[in-house]
C-alpha cells in the first residue's frame, strides 16, 4: 500500500505486518495519488502541477516525467508497467 502525508512524503507500506517497506519519499507539498506499477518496482507521484517517478526498493527519486500549468490530479501504469 502507498500512502502519501501532509507533510509531503509518501510511503510504501508492507500490507503483512504494517511495517514501513520504503524509506519516506519526499514527494513535496501538494500530493494528490499515487500510483504502484503492476510490477511492483516504480511508484509514480501526481500533485503540485507535475508526475514523479520513484524506485520503490531503494526510495530514490528518478525524475519529474510530466508538468503541467495546472494541477497534476491523476497517474496511470499501463498493464505492461511500460508506460
Amino acid at each position: 500500500m502507498f500512502t502519501g502525508a501532509r507533510d509531503g512524503t509518501g510511503r510504501l507500506w508492507n500490507v503483512r505486518d504494517g511495517s514501513p517497506a520504503t524509506p519516506p519519499l519526499s514527494i513535496g507539498t501538494g500530493l494528490v495519488r499515487g500510483q504502484i506499477s503492476p510490477d511492483g518496482r516504480l511508484v509514480a507521484t501526481a500533485g503540485s502541477m507535475s508526475a514523479r517517478l520513484w524506485d520503490l526498493r531503494s526510495g530514490e527519486f528518478l525524475g519529474v516525467m510530466f508538468r503541467h500549468d495546472s494541477w497534476t490530479t491523476e497517474v496511470r501504469f499501463s498493464a505492461d508497467s511500460n508506460r
